[in-house]
């Protein structure tokens, strides 16, 4: 999986256990449903070793930021 390590975007503190505990997509990837704070919802977000948002299938950016995180999702 490549990504672009400039735009990585930080899972918030209280999600690392969650997203660390879930079984791994790929080495050292999960696979996730990001939702924000306005309740808007991002499937397929792959998140690296338990706290960094790497990858948003199909784009360039992620288009939001730690601060508009509530919850994960964990996709199977």
């Amino acid at each position: 999986m490549s990504f672009n390590k400039d735009r990585v975007v930080e899972l918030p503190d209280f999600l690392h256990d969650k997203a660390s505990n879930a079984p791994e997509s790929g080495y050292g990837v999960v696979t996730a449903t990001v939702i924000l704070k306005d309740g808007r919802r991002f499937p397929n977000i792959k998140i690296a070793w338990g706290h960094q948002i790497v990858k948003y299938e199909g784009k360039t950016n992620i288009p939001f930021s730690t601060e508009d995180i509530v919850d994960i999702e964990i996709e199977r």
